[in-house]
């Protein structure tokens, strides 16, 4: 591999990703769309939004650089890295979740709040909604949340992360994360997003739980090789941050508890830093060699 950083090709798809989105969002702003629960509207711009980085990722490699995809991570990997995601974020959820409680968030299994907040009149009670909606969001909507999440993923762990590998894989991970994160902020600071009372604050938690995440994320991605994988990962976790979790923890202080307040950087710290554990075990080259 080019132990040199390719820096047209780095530069030209963070511009392109970074000034993409400042338009989009910036006309979000200007109309008051809000990431808030309910907002119908914002939720699926945004959903839109996650396929701006690819964008970017095919604007680079086929005008700009004419790289090709070679390095784009652009295949499956093994049956069993899927199993372990899809396993290992649920349960990072109960634990954020658990932690939260104990730390005075209420929590309603009836879903009552839910239910007055819109209207709603529940066919059937309230826990048993929970736990169909819970089953819900871990057997079907990783797979539908993956399309948008692979949106993402093949420019974030596709692109962005193999052009800063020569900088070493642990800083490739951390800066390629903060990145992510730091993508992120016109959503928290314009829109809304993370439900943050203080929103200059809450992008400061949102790029810290970012880049955890992502080299979580992109750990998956530079072992397997693969941003398929790393776009199921995203998608497991946006299938439960947006799933059961927002229902029967209908208020608590974002800054605390939930995955972007200071339980879940805890969580997804231990979870970025056993992530470099598992990358010292591993002798990376050959997979790095395959991006």
């Amino acid at each position: 591999m080019d132990q040199k950083i390719n820096k047209k090709s780095l530069y030209s798809y963070i511009i392109i990703t970074f000034g993409l989105t400042l338009i989009v969002v910036g006309v979000m702003a200007g109309l008051q769309m809000k990431m808030v629960a309910g907002a119908l509207s914002a939720q699926l711009v945004l959903a839109g939004l996650m396929f701006l980085p690819t964008i970017a990722t095919i604007i680079t490699r086929q005008f700009i650089t004419k790289e090709g995809w070679a390095t784009a991570g652009w295949h499956w990997g093994a049956f069993k890295n899927y199993l372990n995601v899809w396993l290992l974020i649920p349960a990072v959820f109960i634990i954020i979740y658990t932690l939260t409680y104990i730390l005075g968030a209420p929590v309603d299994f009836s879903l009552s709040g839910f239910a007055s907040q819109y209207g709603l009149t529940l066919p059937l009670p309230g826990p048993l909604i929970v736990l169909i909606i819970f089953l819900f969001t871990f057997l079907f909507t990783p797979f539908v949340n993956s399309v948008a999440g692979l949106g993402e993923e093949l420019g974030w762990r596709g692109h962005l992360l193999p052009h800063l590998l020569p900088l070493g894989e642990k800083k490739a991970l951390v800066i390629s994360g903060l990145i992510w994160g730091l993508w992120h902020v016109p959503f928290v600071v314009l829109l809304g997003f993370g439900g943050y009372s203080n929103v200059w604050l809450g992008a400061l938690f949102f790029i810290a739980m970012a880049t955890f995440l992502g080299i979580y994320i992109g750990y998956l991605r530079l072992h397997s090789g693969s941003s398929i994988l790393a776009g199921w990962a995203h998608g497991v976790f946006n299938s439960q941050a947006y799933g059961i979790w927002a229902m029967i923890f209908p208020a608590f202080n974002h800054f605390i508890g939930g995955p972007g307040g200071l339980v879940g950087l805890v969580v997804l710290g231990v979870v970025a830093w056993y992530s470099f554990r598992l990358l010292d075990q591993h002798n990376l080259k050959k997979i790095s060699v395959n991006l």
